[in-house]
């Protein structure tokens, strides 16, 4: 006993001395990860819980005072209803066992998908059971309120008789040793039963109330939680070592011991982490009565809240940062990591947490930041940050504390303080401003990339160096390449370029290879300057692409993050490119045009609410093996169960049978299954299992069939794992052999009696389908040519007696009117041709389609450069929504030098006083007054 004694001293010391020796995967916060709260809304039958258990068959089970729920990861399902309330714990057995403990059948078990109700069946008159535990003996112990009670592993159930415990009302068990246990009364006492004697434990460091304890499993010491703000931790002796005390640690309810490193920590007051000598409270969703925490199979936490539900947090494929560091949300713009410390700027200035804690951290040296748009940040290799500035130039803090700043009030060659871009190149940084790109070498000198700062005055967005040539990429126009201070090379739309707006940068691992995101593609450069479009990548809405250092590409876009590789994605293998999104845990919009920073194994990235971490290696690339299960059979609507069974036999009179099937896993994965009934429908079904419902075949024929259900591999689509059932159907009368001769040999005549005069109508009937198919295609052809506009594909001035005659009739309102005037549209005729200015009109009508798609949407061209959209059940604030954000994307196209702009003007109808000519009338006042406003803005420009 010393020598545990002491190894245990010598563990809390080490938390002491050495609180900031943490591993790189610091369980200290967790409230960055994927969490989920359940309530009655979700299905379980109180929010009020109570506990939760996973038996060996993977199912959670829920209880609280409304009853008992099973959870398969996707649906609860009552069960015991109306029989079974006021669950007040519940615990695992051996095999698919779940023990209950009511407070008004007393103990409960399930098994084999029925109730024993041992407490009613026994004559010990235990009308309420508390509490529940399991030793390693198999032996079950329960909790009444007059002392506790055992079940044998052979079943036969009893009370103990322990005269000190007669009056006692046992809340917690914790199992010592066979035939040993620790007790926690109601009242806040804590007994010991060596299987002899009961003793009351007295601490004279504490003298409040004890709630829970748990075992540290090395050296088999406790912890110990109370009533107030302290944990005892104690030796094997339940000699207290140290108090942890914390006022943020109110009534502590449950302790979740995890190695020699973390404690999990539930009270009224919430979640709580210990870790090396650091209590970290949790900003979860949960964070009022916590009472119970338990870990599934697949590593998810679970906390029990007798007020706010049932809490699961997922450790995924993503964090968030943010939420973990309790920042409101802020749209980020950039982040990097020094040392212990990520920068994040975004447009109010710059934030720093700590890496470790994700805490805050208010550091005076960088106040020059604050209130200042930041747009990207660097981190050089002597441990500098740099950040590009609107409006304030680019600024460096140095390791040493120093900072430097370059503007054009301190460097005239730069032409430009709103910075927008830094890169590393030889010999020192490349910038890119509204104005140009300039080189800041190691002494802090500034030259513009090109001798004639002429060839180069645009707004340059990205900016690298490849070998011996720089590129840049601009807003509007094109690729510029240079070499020697001399543009080597242009490219735009007029030779290679799906778009002019170039956004972001990536060199490519093949040398002289450059991959770039352009404002509608991804498009490859290779070393002799060729161009290459990635036509099959899915989304148009591309913000960024980077490359790991296992050489993995990730392509970051308004849909998510697409991993995929190199080879992949130029050979345009969509089949390869695997998509992480919401449903897998990414907490918030990429933002656009912003800069991500690898940390380690994770991407750090910005997005519209903060700073997230994409963890690059979590184990979602292995392919894991999942619990499979059928669960039971419905045979026209009688279940069945299935429970150890190897066969089922169905009656030869059913019509439907049902197959009840599951695939336990509570992760964030949605997993790709199939399902077949090999002998009727040998092709396998496939499909995500959120997309799963019920399994069902109808009037089957007698025969053996067997029932395939199980998960593919996304990545091969092969077998991960699989689970069959086979299905014997009793043959029904007509289907015996005689009765079968018999009907085939009337079906054969019957056949050559319909093959006759099917030959006879056959071609009437194919004559008159060739008629009647002519007869659609030329009126179809005849209302389209009639309705629609040669140009840009909308509807024209004629269909708006056809609107009126066969829309408004359905039509749902309010009713909006939104005209439309193109802006530029005759400077860009008169300087570039009718043809430039139909490619404008072209392209804002494609905008208009691709933001008004719903069925009560039209778009009309009205003549010239002039639009009409009506817009059923819409109201004027809704239109100016989607009006706004066509008007913003607008801005990223141009037609030449011209960027895409329109002005408009707006008016709703009511059902009762609609009037079609009123509409047009009062949005086309409007858009004259937008109009206006656009040329007075145009002129003082």
């Amino acid at each position: 006993m010393k020598k545990r004694t002491g190894l245990f001293i010598l563990i809390l010391l080490l938390l002491v001395l050495f609180p900031d020796r943490v591993h790189a995967d610091s369980d200290l916060f967790f409230d960055g990860d994927s969490q989920e709260l359940f309530t009655y809304e979700d299905g379980l039958l109180s929010t009020s819980s109570t506990a939760i258990a996973q038996t060996e068959d993977g199912f959670l089970w829920i209880g609280g005072y409304g009853g008992l729920v099973r959870y398969d990861g996707r649906r609860f399902e009552p069960y015991g209803w109306g029989e079974l309330s006021n669950i007040i714990d519940l615990m695992k057995g051996a095999d698919d066992t779940l023990w209950i403990a009511s407070a008004d059948r007393g103990l409960v078990r399930y098994q084999n998908q029925e109730f024993d109700y041992l407490s009613e069946e026994s004559d010990l008159g235990i009308t309420a059971v508390q509490s529940l535990a399991l030793a390693e003996d198999g032996t079950v112990w329960f909790g009444t309120p007059s002392g506790i009670g055992t079940v044998s592993p052979e079943g036969e159930i009893q009370k103990l008789d322990i005269p000190e415990l007669s009056e006692v009302f046992i809340n917690r068990i914790l199992c010592i040793a066979p035939g040993e246990a620790a007790l926690v009364s109601r009242d806040g006492r804590l007994f010991v039963w060596d299987g002899k004697k009961c003793e009351e434990l007295l601490f004279d460091e504490c003298q409040e109330e004890i709630r829970c304890i748990t075992r540290e499993t090395e050296t088999r010491g406790y912890f110990i939680g109370t009533s107030g703000n302290k944990l005892l931790i104690c030796d094997s002796a339940f000699r207290v070592q140290r108090i942890i005390e914390d006022d943020r640690l109110q009534v502590i309810n449950d302790i979740l011991y995890k190695g020699t490193d973390t404690l999990w920590i539930c009270c009224d007051s919430g979640i709580g982490v210990y870790e090396k000598g650091t209590l970290r409270m949790q900003r979860l969703a949960m964070d009022n009565s916590v009472d119970r925490i338990m870990v599934d199979t697949e590593g998810n936490y679970w906390f029990v809240s007798s007020r706010q539900g049932i809490l699961k947090v997922c450790y995924g494929t993503f964090e968030d940062v943010s939420r973990s560091a309790g920042l409101s949300g802020i749209v980020a713009n950039a982040v990097v990591r020094i040392g212990r410390r990520i920068y994040v700027g975004h447009d109010d200035g710059l934030l720093i947490l700590d890496a470790r804690t994700r805490e805050e951290i208010k550091d005076p040296a960088y106040d020059r930041l604050a209130h200042v748009r930041i747009r990207s940040l660097y981190a050089d290799e002597d441990g500098g940050l740099w950040a590009a500035t609107k409006g304030a130039g680019l600024l460096c803090y140095s390791a040493e504390g120093k900072w430097s700043t370059w503007t054009t009030a301190r460097h005239p060659e730069i032409r430009s303080d709103n910075f927008r871009c830094i890169t590393k190149a030889k010999g020192g940084l490349l910038a890119g401003t509204d104005s140009g790109a300039y080189l800041i070498n190691e002494k802090g000198q500034v030259s513009d990339i090109v001798d004639n700062p002429e060839d180069l005055p645009f707004r340059v967005l990205c900016v690298v160096e490849s070998g011996d040539t720089i590129y840049c990429g601009t807003d509007g126009y094109g690729l510029y390449a240079v070499r020697d201070g001399k543009v080597v090379f242009h490219k735009t739309m007029d030779n290679g370029l799906s778009s002019n707006v170039i956004m972001k940068f990536c060199l490519s691992r093949t040398e002289g290879n450059l991959w770039m995101v352009t404002g509608n593609s991804i498009t490859h450069l290779d070393a002799g300057g060729n161009l290459k479009r990635i036509e099959k990548f899915p989304p148009s809405n591309m913000l960024d692409l980077l490359i790991t250092e296992d050489e993995e590409v990730l392509v970051l876009t308004g849909s998510g993050i697409f991993r995929t590789t190199e080879e992949s994605l130029y050979e345009e293998r969509v089949e390869e490119f695997r998509l992480f999104q919401h449903d897998d845990g990414l907490p918030y919009e990429i933002t656009a045009n912003s800069n991500q920073f690898f940390d380690g194994d994770d991407l750090l990235f910005c997005g519209t609410g903060g700073i997230a971490a994409f963890h690059l290696k979590d184990g979602s690339e292995e392919q894991r093996h999942y619990q499979l299960v059928i669960d039971q059979v419905k045979e026209d609507g009688a279940a069945h169960p299935m429970q150890g069974a190897e066969a089922y036999q169905a009656d030869a009179e059913t019509f439907r049978l049902e197959f009840d099937t599951h695939v336990l896993t509570y992760s964030l994965e949605d997993p790709e299954i199939f399902y077949y009934l090999e002998g009727f429908d040998d092709d396998r079904v496939v499909m995500p299992l959120s997309d799963l419902s019920t399994v069902s075949y109808t009037n089957l024929d007698g025969g053996n069939y067997v029932f395939h259900f199980g998960v593919l591999s996304r990545q091969t689509g092969e077998v991960v794992d699989e689970v069959t059932l086979p299905v014997i159907k009793s043959l029904r009368w007509h289907e015996l052999a005689p009765v079968r001769a018999a009907f085939a040999a009337a079906a054969a005549m019957l056949l050559s009696l319909i093959v006759y005069a099917i030959s006879k109508v056959r071609s009437l009937r194919e004559s008159r389908k060739v008629r009647e198919e002519y007869e659609k295609k030329e009126r179809n052809r005849l209302r389209e040519i009639a309705y629609t506009d040669y140009l840009t594909g909308c509807f024209n001035r004629n269909y708006m007696n056809y609107w009126m005659e066969n829309i408004l009739p359905e039509a749902e309102f309010p009713v909006t009117f939104v005209s439309l005037d193109c802006n530029d549209l005759k400077q860009v005729n008169d300087k570039y041709g009718h043809e430039r200015g139909d490619d404008m009109l072209a392209e804002l009508a494609a905008l208009l389609k691709k933001h008004f798609t719903r069925q009560g949407d039209t778009i009309i061209r009205t003549g010239g450069d002039e639009f009409l959209i009506i817009c059923c059940a819409t109201d004027t604030s809704q239109a100016e929504i989607v009006m706004e954000k066509i008007l913003n994307e607008a801005k990223e196209h141009h037609i030449e030098d011209y960027a895409l702009s329109f002005a408009y003007g707006i008016d709703t109808q009511t059902k009762e006083d609609f009037d079609f000519d009123e509409g047009m009338r009062r949005s086309d006042m409007e858009l004259i007054r937008a109009k206006a406003l656009y040329h007075g803005r145009s002129s003082q420009i």
